[in-house]
């Protein structure tokens, strides 16, 4: 939302900006691109549920028309107050426009290759968790492995005799994209998150197998906190993971990769 691209998807940023409540939340809007409900949180997890059949009547009654945003801070007991319609009129193609990129897209330079991530809590049984519904049991993501990580982990592979560590580049995207919970506590998120990194050992390490398998073992530590800026916003994470894989290369980079981790 706050920088929205150019085209249709643009404008309707632009209108998620406009009505929101706060950088956060939740919306529905309707097919015409207008924002009919926000919401910031909820009373409890039946709240969820009940905002969704709210949101659905008034989208049910304001499916393509102009139509006052309400809002809450809390849905269903703390109503803010409503935002009027721009009176902008706003068309939405089919499709993109030829020369539109979709946000939605992932972002990837050439010659990388993308990562996805699923991540689970475990409870005390050993079992994950079946409550998915908060960052801190489940997570989905995504990694970049770019074009520079994978020609030199091929350069330390061509040239290792045993196991080597692998670059440090490569570890780090992929140790700092392996923690549940809100984004703005990763331990490794330092100066982009406004937090402080205490203390970090990656040690990812590889070794060669005779049909081209990469077997991947090592561990990570990583330990930071609130950068102090903001005296309401304070946090501390420290997370030691023990980590085994595998990754299948040949000549030009990585063909595909499996990484398992384990929370210590």
């Amino acid at each position: 939302m706050n920088n929205p691209p150019r085209g249709v998807e643009g404008q309707i940023y632009r209108e998620l900006n406009r009505t929101k409540a706060a950088p956060q939340g939740i919306c529905v809007m309707n097919s015409a691109g207008r924002a009919l409900a926000w919401s910031l949180g909820f009373e409890d997890n039946k709240s969820v549920a009940k905002f969704f059949d709210y949101a659905k009547q008034r989208y049910e009654n304001h499916p393509k028309t102009a139509v006052a945003t309400e809002r809450f801070h809390r849905y269903p007991t703390h109503q803010m107050e409503d935002v009027a319609d721009s009176g902008e009129k706003l068309e939405i193609p089919i499709a993109h426009a030829k020369d539109d990129r979709c946000p939605g897209d992932l972002k990837s330079s050439e010659g990388s290759i993308a990562g996805r991530i699923v991540g689970r809590a475990y409870g005390d049984d050993g079992d994950p968790l079946s409550d998915v519904r908060t960052q801190d049991n489940y997570i989905e993501d995504t990694l970049e492995i770019t074009k520079s990580m994978q020609d030199e982990l091929l350069a330390n592979a061509a040239s290792a005799e045993g196991k080597f560590k692998l670059p440090d580049s490569l570890s780090r995207e992929i140790v700092s994209n392996a923690y549940l919970g809100m984004l703005d506590v990763n331990p490794l998120g330092g100066d982009r998150i406004r937090g402080k990194i205490i203390e970090e050992s990656l040690q990812l390490w590889g070794e060669k197998q005779s049909d081209g398998r990469l077997l991947i073992s090592g561990t990570s530590l990583a330990e930071g906190k609130d950068g102090g800026s903001d005296p309401g916003r304070k946090w501390s994470h420290r997370v030691k993971l023990e980590w085994r894989g595998f990754a299948d290369i040949d000549k030009d980079g990585i063909v595909s990769a499996t990484e398992m981790k384990n929370a210590t």
